[in-house]
């Protein structure tokens, strides 16, 4: 249980260098210096509901949610120049492309789209993962998940598992 909790931390730290969007994430506001307060709180298990965002992004782009086969199947994938290198043209060309814009309408009316001209962090999450995908990073390797601040705020961001 130790093993897989230290997996989970390593994959939550590895968020810091993906949230990249320019809305004051930093990793003391993602709440990394209170993880400890968190922990009785994460479960691996039980199952969870899938957020219904996600579920309407499923039926959206149905090529998006292919059910793996084994989440942890193939291992962590080794991030030599050329990964590290598309990791970080993908960060930056989406973080650029996307102009910021909250959601104002709350948790019913969230959408996840991918590559809009406008979006929040659900739409730079799915967006960097869609274009990993595209770019050959395998599905075991790209991670969702959702990230409570400090403050009670809400964020989606993607996680890359190397």
């Amino acid at each position: 249980m130790k093993k897989l909790f230290r997996t989970a931390l390593s994959l939550v730290l590895s968020l810091v260098l993906l949230a990249g969007v320019n809305q004051g994430v930093s990793a003391n506001a993602l709440g990394m210096r209170n993880l400890h307060v968190a922990k009785p709180h994460i479960s691996f298990l039980s199952p969870a509901l899938a957020p219904l965002a996600f579920v309407k992004f499923c039926l959206r782009y149905p090529g998006e949610c292919r059910k793996p086969r084994m989440v942890f199947r193939g291992g962590a994938v080794k991030l030599n120049m050329e990964r590290y290198a598309s990791l970080i043209d993908v960060n930056r060309q989406v973080n650029v492309s996307i102009r910021p814009e909250p959601n104002l309408r709350g948790v019913v009316a969230e959408e996840w789209i991918i590559n809009p001209s406008s979006g929040d962090c659900n739409d730079y999450a799915v967006s960097k993962k869609h274009q990993l995908r595209a770019r050959g990073w395998p599905e075991h390797a790209l991670f969702l998940s959702e990230v409570v601040t400090t403050s009670g705020q809400h964020h989606l961001v993607l996680v890359v598992r190397t």
